[in-house]
């Protein structure tokens, strides 16, 4: 649908909305406050936390994991595809997994979902001109796709090898209207291989223009804002940038009975107001004139839930968060490849402190890159902060002040090295707050912290990418796949474009992640993840702080609860009281 953003349709909708949230269950309007504006609806090209707490209404996957039990579960699918190794023919010893499309799964114009769209997508994602390179990666190993002759809502997807995650890869796709999105059917007529292959592609595209208009259209405000259509349960009918964007539940939706989640449709309107400032949002709030807010600052959030005047006017939900906040390691700097160098560093940490300092207590501690809600999860022993333990460990290792200067030093290869550490921050009030009292302990050991302020962009590319630091206040965030701790922890990727930033290299760790991702009996991956991640702990490969839990304020005019999933909520399943 063409978006038609006005200033005047925009009130006049805000203005209906208000009206709207004192009729009924069928007029039902939920306003959320967002810190920014999602920029692009556009799940492929933008795939981004500020964009996707509003696509995850309008875009469904094929499957995805259940917000109360975290299991995988079908939603557009009939089945989870299994993987099968194909027996004969051109891919025989391949592995291939067959999605089947539920029948009666429709787009908003009431044109069926088939393999056509399944088979547009991955052609959209693998096209070398699209911005669609954090999922292209993913489809390295995807080399056919074929729609079945006689049933058009299936495919048969193949792979060159088997990779523990193809299940899901296939499975949890945001997929697009072929229809809508290429109307003229640029794509029809190119295979997957010649996508897969730069010089046959550059070829064609030579001899065919419309290859790269199909990809500038695609990856434009023309497919990220003026035509936004996907499978989910609401559509998009306004937007005004930097203040609001209205998503509209579809009528005669197929999915509208289904106890499905993801294609449920409470409120007949969602109305994210993009408000960066939040003491705007919070007397908002306090006035009704909004309904549901997430990201609240955990003194804000404790202020008013403890509030007499305010605290029964809202639910408080904090539901955990799949992130991990962490600092980061160069394991190959010359004083911190020492691994007791890095564990006494470890006990120099105050996590219970930053944890009330920062989150008021609404936090879990953790042990490792694994998350604390995931079944894989191993739980290890908590690094508790010890300064004279820290103190030991050094002595014990050989570092003393020999110069009487107040920083401890040791002899390393031949030369005296005195240990001063450069820590990187972003700014934040929480990376900040990290750094301080990290360096307070540390004077008390001999130990030097210079804190460095840096914006994060240019830290990557000017000290990351060169391994150029000695620590760094950093976090993961994760979803509810199982992980793959190849591009993260493996010495492959450490490389300057490679994902372990750590210079973290272990022949055991490297060992154990090639067996994760080669492994297909569910029950063995478990033991092989627990090894793994007591490896990195015993390593002390990085300094491990604490997961966050998400804080949402939501008006009791609604029931809803919070999940793991971002953002924390799911307001499609809301219900006005």
């Amino acid at each position: 649908m063409r978006v038609i953003v006005t200033v005047a349709i925009s009130l006049f909708l805000l203005s209906s909305c208000k009206q709207d949230t004192t009729v009924g269950d069928d007029r039902s309007v939920l306003n959320i406050a967002i810190k920014k504006d999602p920029a692009k609806l556009n799940p492929i090209v933008y795939p981004v936390q500020t964009a996707r707490q509003v696509y995850q209404y309008l875009f469904t996957p094929l499957a995805d994991f259940n917000p109360e039990t975290y299991e995988l579960e079908p939603i557009l699918l009939t089945s989870l595809p299994e993987p099968e190794v194909v027996e004969r023919g051109p891919h025989a010893g391949r592995i291939k997994y067959v999605v089947d499309i539920r029948k009666g799964a429709t787009w908003a114009d009431g044109t069926p979902i088939t393999g056509a769209d399944y088979l547009f997508t991955l052609k959209a994602i693998k096209h070398p001109e699209t911005a669609a390179g954090s999922y292209r990666s993913y489809l390295t190993n995807l080399v056919s796709a074929q729609i079945n002759p006689t049933d058009k809502q299936k495919v048969t997807v193949i792979f060159d090898e088997y990779y523990f995650l193809s299940k899901e890869i296939v499975s949890t796709l945001d997929i697009y209207p072929k229809h809508i999105y290429d109307p003229h059917g640029y794509l029809d007529n190119l295979p997957l291989p010649v996508l897969d292959d730069k010089e046959r592609y550059d070829e064609r595209a030579a001899k065919d223009s419309t290859l790269t208009t199909f990809a500038t259209d695609f990856n434009s405000v023309k497919y990220s804002r003026e035509i936004v259509s996907g499978s989910g349960p609401y559509e998009l009918v306004d937007w005004v940038t930097d203040q609001v964007v209205v998503l509209q539940r579809k009528e005669n939706y197929w999915g509208a009975d289904s106890d499905i989640p993801y294609l449920q449709a409470g409120p007949q309107q969602l109305i994210f107001h993009i408000i960066p400032d939040e003491v705007a949002v919070i007397n908002q709030l306090k006035s009704g004139e909004m309904d549901l807010y997430a990201g609240a600052s955990a003194a804000e959030f404790t202020k008013l839930r403890d509030s007499d005047q305010y605290g029964d006017q809202f639910s408080f939900l904090t539901p955990e968060v799949l992130r991990t906040y962490f600092i980061s390691i160069n394991n190959s700097d010359p004083a911190l490849a020492d691994v007791d160098v890095r564990k006494a560093i470890a006990h120099l940490v105050d996590v219970e402190e930053i944890i009330d300092l920062m989150e008021k207590g609404l936090a879990k501690r953790a042990t490792g890159h694994i998350n604390i809600n995931k079944p894989m999860y191993k739980q290890l022993p908590l690094i508790e902060e010890d300064v004279e333990k820290a103190k030991s460990i050094l002595a014990a290792d050989g570092w003393a002040d020999t110069n009487a200067d107040g920083t401890i030093d040791k002899h390393i290869d031949g030369e005296q090295v005195e240990l001063i550490l450069d820590m990187y921050t972003t700014g934040s009030d929480l990376s900040n707050k990290i750094a301080l009292l990290l360096s307070e302990n540390a004077k008390q050991v001999g130990i030097k912290i210079n804190i460095i302020q840096k914006k994060y962009r240019d830290f990557r590319r000017e000290n990351l990418a060169k391994r150029d630091y000695d620590l760094f206040t950093s976090a993961f965030t994760q979803d509810l796949a199982h992980d793959d701790l190849y591009g993260k922890w493996h010495s492959d990727n450490d490389t300057p474009t490679g994902g372990n930033t750590f210079s973290y290299r272990s022949e055991k760790a490297d060992e154990l992640i090639e067996k994760i991702r080669d492994t297909k009996n569910e029950t063995e991956l478990l033991p092989l993840y627990a090894d793994l991640q007591q490896q990195i702990h015993d390593d002390q490969a990085v300094i491990w702080l604490y997961h966050p839990m998400e804080k949402v304020i939501l008006s009791k005019k609604w029931k809803g609860s919070g999940t793991v999933k971002r953002p924390g909520y799911l307001a499609n399943t809301f219900q006005i009281r």
